[in-house]
């Protein structure tokens, strides 16, 4: 899209595509690599934790990053990691990774700089409950490990929660 209003380089991915988008943790982070300019590795469902994804921008190192919540600062204290707890994807209605010629106020990094803005309250209550589901039984086996003739890992995880919004009285 055409941006007008400033010379930075950047994509916003709104609440729709991050309900909508396949990802195999639950983690926005996976998303990341669809901005210009942006590298990842490709994630692995069977590996252990919840596969935050470490982005490469325009070549600069993930540690280079700058990530905030809501506008605070939410960067580890070794670096500009991910270090902070990932929120759901159904909390999140947007970020926006900037890759190139942002403003000084958005950072102290050289590689991007990644806004996440979570959902606000309104003045009715409402939320959600959910679970995802993703078992052995239901994934392929990786093509490397069938072309070796091994058996698929065991893979068994729920992933569940909710969220409550509402009026603050």
């Amino acid at each position: 899209l055409v941006q007008s209003n400033g010379p930075q380089l950047g994509r916003i991915v709104d609440s729709r595509a991050v309900s909508e988008l396949p990802l195999a943790a639950r983690n926005f982070t996976q998303l990341l690599g669809l901005s210009t300019g942006t590298a990842t590795a490709l994630p692995d469902n069977g590996t252990i934790g919840r596969n935050t994804q470490n982005v490469s921008v325009n070549g600069a190192r993930f540690t280079q990053n700058n990530f905030q919540i809501n506008g605070i600062d939410a960067n580890g204290i070794g670096g500009n990691g991910v270090r902070l707890a990932d929120p759901a994807p159904e909390t999140i209605a947007e970020f926006k990774v900037q890759t190139s010629l942002y403003d000084a106020t958005f950072g102290r990094a050289g590689g991007g700089n990644i806004q996440i803005v979570t959902k606000s309250g309104t003045n009715n209550f409402h939320g959600a409950l959910y679970e995802y589901f993703s078992n052995d039984a239901l994934n392929a086996n990786n093509p490397f490990l069938k072309a070796a003739g091994a058996r698929r890992p065991v893979l068994k995880r729920n992933y569940f929660g909710g969220t409550v919004a509402g009026p603050v009285r």
